[in-house]
C-alpha cells in the first residue's frame, strides 16, 4: 500500500512540474511575442507554416497541413487572426 501512495505522489509532483513549466513558458513566450503585437497562437501558426514552407516548398501549406501539424481542428487554425 505505501508503495502506490509514494507512486501516486511521484506522479503528482512530476505532472504539478511540468503543468507549471508549460505555465512559465507560455508567460515568457507572451511576454516576447507581444513585443511584435504577436500572440503565442500566431507565432505557432507563422513559425508553423514557415517550417512547412521549407519542407514542402513555398505555396504548398494548406490550413489542414498547419492544423494537423500543432494538433488542432482545421476550423480553430482557421479562426486565428
Amino acid at each position: 500500500m505505501t508503495i502506490n501512495l509514494e507512486h501516486g505522489n511521484i506522479v503528482l509532483r512530476l505532472w504539478f512540474m511540468i503543468h507549471r513549466t508549460h505555465e512559465l513558458l507560455r508567460t515568457c513566450e507572451d511576454q516576447v511575442f507581444g513585443e511584435y503585437k504577436l500572440t503565442t497562437e500566431h507565432y505557432a501558426v507563422l513559425a508553423t507554416i514557415r517550417y512547412l514552407e521549407s519542407t514542402a516548398g513555398a505555396g504548398n501549406v494548406r490550413p489542414t497541413d498547419v492544423a494537423r501539424w500543432l494538433g488542432r481542428s482545421t476550423n480553430s487554425v482557421s479562426m486565428i487572426r
